[in-house]
This record gives C-alpha cells, structure tokens and sequence, in this order.
C-alpha cells in the first residue's frame, strides 16, 4: 500500500476535513502541525509544529493573563479554526507537551 504524505488538510463542503496529498515535500517527508494539522517544517518546543503554533505558543505560553473560550472549552483546533479560540489552541498545545517548562523564549 502506498501512502503519501498530506500537504494541508482543508474544510470540505459538508463540514469534514479534506486531506489534500504531495509526493516529496522537505526530506522526502511533509511534516504535519500536532496543534493544528497544518504543514510543518521542523520540531518547536520538542513537537513538531507549523510556524503559526509555534508564533502562537511563543507569545502565549507564558502569559499570567486568564485566557477565556468563547464556546464550551471543548472547539476542536485545526487549520481553519485555529484562530477562533485561543484558550482551547493552547490548551492543545500544552496537551501535545509543548510546556511552559521547556519554554525559554530562546526557542526558534
């Protein structure tokens, strides 16, 4: 069985998700956000993650600041909604182990 790698997952019509497929890609291999499914490049804080999240955890992680959910605290974080509710993308991120712990601020 031959499976090739997703280049970017994207809402369909009736609400699910697309898997749109690339041969190749960065080391023969595209990588997929942990947080968000989007296209990835490398490793950010020991995940794998797309430069969004990872912009996202920088300038989040470590904020005293109550960050709220808008819905019920359960929104399912992808390439579409990833901005919809902060609270609930960091929450994922900290659920991928992406720690406060392991963030410096050094971190690319």
């Amino acid at each position: 069985m031959i499976t090739h790698p997703v280049k970017f997952v994207q809402l369909n019509s009736t609400g699910g998700i697309s898997m749109i497929h690339e041969e190749g890609g960065v080391g023969g291999k595209v990588k997929i956000c942990r947080v968000c499914g989007d296209k990835a490049f490398s490793y950010n804080f020991n995940v794998i993650t797309c430069e969004s999240c990872k912009a996202f955890f920088r300038r989040n992680a470590n904020k005293e600041r109550e960050i709220r959910c808008p819905f019920s605290e359960q929104c399912e974080i992808n390439v579409v909604s990833r901005r919809f509710c902060q609270r609930c993308r960091l929450a994922k991120c900290f659920d991928y182990s992406i720690g406060r712990d392991i963030y410096t601020g050094d971190s690319p």
